[in-house]
């Protein structure tokens, strides 16, 4: 059948209508006449498959990388860059709209300057091709393994790192994880920071050769490596309980604008190196004030509550990740700053025993928050709310639970260029009774 294409969907694919009944096509954009095949019917919505563009979109681009078709994980890298911030603030409008009732005008999205090679780590599943193990993305919807040595969206250094990593294993002959066995490579792990990277082998229950070990150990620039075991055939999480070290450090530390920082495997920090600056220096121009007391749930290893201290006489943050605060306490110490408290401890719970904040800081992970969160801060009267989000629909829908607080700035920094991902900074105050 022929379709046209209305509107680009929350994962970059375009939607068109067959008799008011959404039809879902990857690798289309708005305005374009296609011709489609219905792959699946469920009623109330279907997924086409595209056959060819009939009328193509001025805006349409040729992709850049070469397992574009395949990989689908940069649905975007067909349109031109100034059409993907326009659609991705149409994406902030609708679920606003959808979800929350709101509608805004048209806000500040800041650029990313790096359209490509901008992304600072991995967390790749493992495979076999032709007796060798590999790395790479899963073809979208399947189990079937596309192996990517070079991914364009990723900083030089980390593909770099990633087919040294894999050299090393395949002269020792690692294959890939087997779940009857509980033995082989499962995950590979990569973070870097200019010349210098950590580096995590997620693997089954087998012990490694100390002469793999060495190897490893002595790559250029590798400062930390660690090998978690992780068995669970049921966990989304890729780490498991424990990490055994085999270099003398366990941390990453690194210089950011000014600020040394150190991070550990699993904590998280953002990953846009250069445009997390601007994402962190939009929401620090967003206090307005001086503030007694401020506090950031979520806070992962600090840096906000770090840029936040010169603007609060005392600042409360907290983390769930116990590596996180860890690496928070230490940085902050190191920097010379005094007036934060880290706290390991669950968002809901911490909030729920303070009733002197002024501000509050939120930047809850894509799920968004959970319904005790919601109802502690509508609870503790706080009269402003800081929210840093990588999920305009969570954000959405967390905004219509918070009753007692309406939308008073927003502004998008493009972290994720070439995919529908967007970041979100908002200031939200409580309404007056």
């Amino acid at each position: 059948m022929q379709l046209r294409i209305k509107k680009l969907g929350i994962n970059g694919e375009g939607i068109a209508f067959d008799r008011r009944v959404p039809v879902f096509l990857d690798g289309c954009l708005p305005d374009e006449k296609v011709e489609a095949k219905i792959t699946e019917d469920h009623g109330k919505y279907k997924f086409a498959e595209l056959v060819r563009v009939i009328d193509k979109s001025p805006h349409r681009v040729h992709p850049e990388c070469p397992h574009f078709s395949q990989c689908r994980a940069c649905p975007l890298m067909i349109l031109d860059y100034e059409q993907q911030l326009i659609e991705k603030g149409e994406l902030i409008k609708e679920s606003l709209m959808k979800y929350a009732g709101i509608s805004v005008p048209d806000f500040e999205i800041i650029e990313n300057d790096s359209r490509l090679a901008y992304r600072n780590s991995c967390k790749l599943p493992f495979g076999m091709a032709n007796g060798k193990l590999i790395t790479g993305l899963y073809r979208k919807g399947s189990n079937d393994l596309i192996p990517i040595d070079n991914c364009i969206i990723q900083e030089k250094h980390l593909n770099d790192h990633i087919r040294e990593i894999l050299r090393v294993l395949n002269r020792f002959g690692v294959r890939s994880y087997n779940k009857k066995t509980k033995e082989g490579a499962r995950f590979l792990y990569i973070r870097v920071f200019g010349d210098q990277w950590q580096c995590c082998l997620v693997k089954g229950t087998e012990e490694l050769p100390s002469r793999l070990i060495q190897e490893i150990t002595s790559l250029e620039g590798l400062k930390v490596f660690s090998v978690s075991v992780n068995t669970d055939p049921n966990t989304h999480e890729i780490f498991g309980r424990n990490m055994k070290y085999y270099t003398s450090e366990k941390e990453l530390r690194f210089n950011w604008h000014g600020y040394d920082l150190r991070l550990s495997p699993k904590a998280f920090f953002q990953l846009n190196t250069e445009q997390s600056f601007r994402l962190f220096d939009k929401a620090i121009s967003l206090i307005s004030g001086h503030k007694k007391h401020i506090m950031e749930a979520y806070c992962g290893i600090g840096v906000i509550s770090l840029l936040a201290s010169k603007k609060a006489d005392k600042i409360t943050a907290f983390e769930i990740i116990p590596d996180a605060v860890r690496n928070a306490r230490k940085i902050a110490a190191e920097n010379g700053i005094s007036n934060i408290q880290f706290e390991c401890s669950d968002a809901g719970t911490m909030l729920s025993k303070v009733n002197d904040c002024d501000l509050l800081i939120v930047d809850p992970p894509r799920s968004g928050m959970d319904d005790k969160m919601i109802r502690a801060i509508e609870f503790s009267k706080i009269p402003e709310i800081l929210y840093i989000s990588c999920s305009h629909m969570s954000f959405a829908k967390n905004l219509k639970d918070l009753k007692h607080y309406q939308l008073e700035e927003l502004s998008a920094i493009d972290m994720f260029s070439n995919t529908p991902l967007v970041e979100i900074v908002a200031k939200l105050v409580r309404k007056h009774k």
